[in-house]
């Protein structure tokens, strides 16, 4: 993969990172890791609990140090949080190994699948689609930048986005 052993997806809540990115991984034979869910296992608190007790900054500056120790990893297929490209810093660190694929997926979509998580904190004074349509605009032109390639979830299946996903790596030459 253009000398790079790792696959990072990126992309909104809701736009299936975590679930394509575990067959993905089976499907290519890498190991799988979600930011997320590594954050919860080191702080042993759910990520709402984090935000109460220390903000989304507080938060944010967990998952840099994740990202930046997953970076340095290889053969891994990398959930990353939606708020991952807020930071330049992430972004570079993921490059230095993986290639970046944006998960894409329309707000009324997104917001159907994520409505009744409760592991996903208010991030804005808004509420339900308002809030999705609000940070979707707000983080549209960072998720765009950091894509090295784009897939849109909306419609198919897992299976079906995950070999999406090989098909466009392939015509790229990466597999």
């Amino acid at each position: 993969m253009e000398n790079k052993s790792n696959i990072a997806l990126i992309g909104f809540r809701g736009t299936g990172k975590t679930q394509i990115g575990k067959r993905l991984a089976k499907r290519l034979n890498m190991d799988f890791f979600d930011t997320d869910k590594e954050i919860i296992r080191e702080t042993g608190k759910t990520i709402p609990e984090i935000f109460e007790q220390s903000g989304e900054a507080g938060f944010r500056e967990i998952e840099k140090e994740v990202i930046k120790r997953v970076s340095t990893m290889d053969n891994v297929c990398i959930s990353c949080g939606g708020g991952v490209i807020l930071f330049e810093e992430n972004i570079i660190n993921l490059r230095k190994n993986a290639i970046i694929i944006l998960l894409e997926s329309e707000a009324k979509i997104i917001y159907r699948r994520i409505k009744r998580d409760r592991n996903r904190p208010a991030l804005t004074e808004k509420e339900g689609i308002e809030e999705v349509k609000h940070l979707l605009s707000e983080r549209e032109h960072l998720y765009q930048r950091s894509a090295d390639y784009k897939v849109d979830t909306s419609y198919d299946s897992l299976d079906n986005c995950v070999q999406k996903i090989i098909d466009v790596m392939n015509e790229a030459g990466l597999l």
